[in-house]
C-alpha cells in the first residue's frame, strides 16, 4: 500500500510513503527525493500582461510565510503583500484556488508542472524559493514493495542504498 497522507503512521501500516519534512524518520529507511522549491503561480486568465515583482505586491496572495522570503530574494526587503483572508491546509488546495483566480500562490513548479503545461497556471518568475523541507520516500525492511522503492528511486536518479535508518 502506498500512503500519501500527511502523517507518519506506525510501522506496518504502509509499504511505501512519501512525506514532506526535514528528514530521517526513526524505524524507516528513507531517501530524499527532492528539495521543496516554490515560486509564484496563478491562473493564466487572471495574470496581468506585464507583471513585475513590485506589481505582484498589489495582487491578492494566498497566505504563506514564504512570501516575505521570496520578495526578499526578489530584491524587495520590506514587502507588504496583500494577503487573502483564507488559508488553505495544503498545496493542492492552494493550487486549485490559484487556478480558479482566487489569488497567487507560492507553489512548486515541479509538483504542479502538469497545470503549467495545461495552461491552467503560469509561473512567470524564474526565481524559486528553496524550502526548509524536502520530499522523502519512506519504507521498512519488511516492505513488500521493494521493487517500487527501487523504481521510484531510479526515477529520481538515486542509488540503491537507503539514506538513513
Amino acid at each position: 500500500m502506498l500512503d500519501n497522507t500527511q502523517t507518519v503512521l506506525p510501522a506496518g501500516s504502509f509499504d511505501v510513503a512519501i512525506r514532506s519534512g526535514v528528514g530521517v524518520w526513526p524505524n524507516y529507511s528513507c531517501a530524499m527525493l527532492m528539495v521543496e522549491q516554490r515560486t509564484p503561480m496563478f491562473s493564466t486568465k487572471w495574470a496581468p500582461k506585464r507583471l513585475t515583482t513590485r506589481k505582484l505586491l498589489e495582487l491578492p496572495l494566498i497566505p504563506d510565510p514564504g512570501w516575505f522570503e521570496w520578495f526578499k530574494l526578489a530584491g524587495i526587503r520590506n514587502a507588504r503583500p496583500l494577503f487573502l483572508p483564507t488559508r488553505y491546509s495544503n498545496y493542492e488546495l492552494e493550487a486549485q484556488a490559484a487556478a480558479q483566480g482566487v489569488g497567487a500562490a507560492l507553489l512548486s513548479p515541479v509538483l504542479f508542472a502538469d497545470l503549467i503545461a495545461q495552461g491552467t497556471l503560469i509561473a512567470p518568475f524564474s526565481l524559486t524559493l528553496a524550502g526548509r523541507n524536502s520530499y522523502w520516500l519512506l519504507w521498512t525492511d519488511e516492505s513488500r514493495e521493494r521493487h517500487f522503492v527501487e523504481w521510484i528511486k531510479a526515477q529520481f536518479g538515486l542509488g540503491k542504498e537507503p539514506a538513513s535508518r
